[in-house]
């Protein structure tokens, strides 16, 4: 018999007692974590802009700066996924640069960073190139306008399906193919969904909650390091919950699929 969906709020739970349990067991790789998106989402936000005028230039460098910060964190959220799926035994796993495990799991994540930026992408080709003229007291809809939610919305989802792929790439699964991972999520597309969604609410009230405080503090480089830290701090508090939501992830769907059906 298949095993039932815990209830969405236990999943929360559970992803909230992973993080704790990933920056007490991995405390010094999780400090290096928040140094990295601190200075890459910087370095990711202002760096385009004194590179080029250009927003089709200023997308690409974004990305590849994406990516090479993906590369840097992808070390220790192998470690994530492994420490909860094998506990203990994670430690004697090698998770080096120069790994197949290190090379296939950064590879799969450049996809999932390649697929987040689609949108921004189309936004960037649809947007008008000159000064747009128009008869009458409301402008015409600009096709990125239309374009761009939607792209975002279908992408969010075909992440949302393809999320598990991450683990079974840390743990090395033969079966982790993109069209496994859209099959197997399909029946569970929707709990996926939600307990992906319901444990970064909270992250998002906690980001929002200095801003007025930041926005008092004088322009200087104090505040900037501030405002930089607290922003590495929710990004990592918010990319482990994403890794260990979709390592149980995992195991659910291969509870699922391995459970003896009831004739």
């Amino acid at each position: 018999m298949e095993r039932p969906c815990p209830s969405i709020i236990t999943a929360t739970v559970w992803a909230y007692w992973d993080l704790y349990y990933i920056v007490r067991t991995y405390w010094q790789a999780s400090l290096v974590s928040v140094a990295l998106l601190s200075i890459g989402s910087v370095a990711i936000w202002i760096g385009p802009i004194y590179l080029t005028t250009s927003p089709a230039v200023q997308t690409i460098a974004r990305i590849a700066l994406l990516i090479a910060l993906s590369f840097l964190l992808s070390s220790f959220l192998l470690r994530v996924h492994l420490a909860l799926l094998l506990g203990d035994a994670a430690a004697d796993e090698d998770v080096g640069w120069s790994s197949e495990r290190f090379q296939a799991y950064f590879g799969r994540l450049s996809i999932f960073v390649l697929l987040l930026a689609f949108p921004s992408c189309l936004a960037i080709l649809t947007a008008p190139t000159g000064p747009t003229y128009y008869v009458g007291s409301r402008p015409p809809m600009q096709a990125a306008s239309i374009l761009a939610p939607i792209a975002t919305f279908a992408m969010w989802l075909v992440v949302c399906r393809l999320l598990v792929l991450l683990p079974a790439a840390a743990i090395g699964a033969p079966g982790a193919t993109w069209q496994n991972a859209l099959r197997d999520m399909g029946r569970a597309a929707g709990f996926g969904r939600s307990v992906i969604v319901l444990p970064l609410l909270p992250v998002v009230m906690l980001a929002a909650a200095p801003l007025s405080w930041f926005k008092q503090l004088p322009g200087s480089a104090t505040a900037m390091i501030a405002a930089s830290l607290w922003l590495g701090i929710v990004l990592f508090i918010a990319t482990t919950l994403v890794a260990a939501v979709a390592t149980r992830l995992y195991q659910f769907v291969g509870d699922q699929l391995n459970s003896p059906r009831s004739s």
